[in-house]
């Protein structure tokens, strides 16, 4: 009896390996930038903007130890020569303190053991770049306050609040002096929040990676697409945009047609060997 109790536990053991299948905790950020110069007007019109990035609680990683995110945040972004408009749109509740950012690499100009260049933008509408020294200023030592170089509104609509900003060009301008957007590029790039609300930040970011170091090979920043002038792109044209979450979807479920497999291998395998011990009695 000893020996079929000793058997049998490993077989329980095996069988909890093969159905124990890792979870994503997050997903990196994609969105789509339209071509033109929206109106800063604190309205974030569908036609001035691409399609809308919703960054929440169950997309997002925490980090520091802050509490995950129960309110949901908004990104839409546009592009022209002047530089890279952004509309975020959150619970007007928030309180001025809370941070909405974007974290990117803008033509591939920094290294992947490097930081990405980061965007701050505060309810009350301050400004700061981080990380980075670029032609509009140095905030390779300590984040420098773009507040006078944008132009930026904000406007509250039923419980809602909308702020819009033009990040300049020269923002994004750190190794590439003569960096712009042009039609069909991407850009790496992720919507993070620090929302301070119920007395305390709550914090997410879209990414695949972690928030460890912060470098660009750990994070896992996500794909901004700067769409063409008639509202297409290189890569939406070429792959569609329900495609990578169609693949991801049937990896699963050939993962788990697999798992369900090895179970039944070793159900059968259970059954004869408890089957055997009994004869064997």
């Amino acid at each position: 009896m000893r020996k079929s109790f000793v058997f049998l536990t490993v077989l329980v053991l095996l069988l909890q390996l093969f159905v124990s299948v890792p979870v994503s905790a997050a997903d990196a950020m994609q969105a789509t930038a339209k071509a033109g110069d929206p109106v800063i007007d604190g309205v974030a019109r569908p036609s001035e903007y691409g399609t809308p990035f919703v960054l929440t609680g169950s997309n997002s990683v925490p980090w520091n130890g802050w509490t995950d995110l129960d309110k949901s945040v908004e990104y839409r972004f546009a592009w022209s020569e002047k530089g890279l408009y952004m509309a975020v749109t959150y619970d007007a509740s928030i309180e001025d303190m809370s941070l909405l950012q974007l974290n990117c690499n803008p033509g591939k100009q920094l290294y992947g053991s490097q930081q990405g260049l980061f965007f701050t933008v505060y309810p009350d509408q301050r400004v700061l770049l981080h990380n980075h020294k670029t032609d509009v200023g140095d905030a390779s030592f300590e984040p420098y306050d773009l507040s006078n170089h944008v132009q930026i509104a904000s406007r509250t609509r039923k419980g809602r609040k909308t702020t819009e900003v033009l990040l300049p060009i020269e923002a994004f301008r750190i190794t590439q002096h003569t960096f712009a957007f042009t039609e069909g590029s991407t850009m790496e790039a992720s919507a993070f929040v620090m929302l301070y609300y119920d007395a305390g930040y709550h914090s997410g970011g879209a990414i695949s990676g972690c928030l460890e170091n912060w470098t660009l090979d750990e994070v896992g920043l996500g794909t901004l697409v700067m769409e063409n002038a008639n509202g297409t792109s290189y890569e939406s044209s070429k792959i569609p945009a329900f495609m990578p979450k169609l693949l991801v979807t049937c990896a699963l479920i050939a993962g788990g047609v697999m798992v369900l497999g090895f179970a039944g291998i070793l159900t059968v395998v259970i059954v004869f060997v408890v089957g055997r011990l009994h004869k064997r009695r």
